[in-house]
């Protein structure tokens, strides 16, 4: 299986199954997490799970 599902992952040659994560999602929670780091630095680590779409091919 692969992950962010390249166009290449779709070809026939190929057909790869992959995880198709929000490239969006992902930068919004970054500049989030970044701007309560800058404003609060003694917070302690966090975690956030963005959502996943499953892209099923032949493999």
């Amino acid at each position: 299986i692969g992950f962010d599902d390249i166009p290449q992952a779709g070809w026939k040659a190929y057909s790869l199954t992959t995880i198709r994560q929000s490239r969006e999602e992902l930068a919004r929670n970054a500049i989030d997490l970044l701007i309560q780091r800058i404003e609060t630095p003694e917070l302690p680590p966090q975690e956030h799970i963005c959502s996943l779409d499953l892209c099923l091919r032949s493999t």
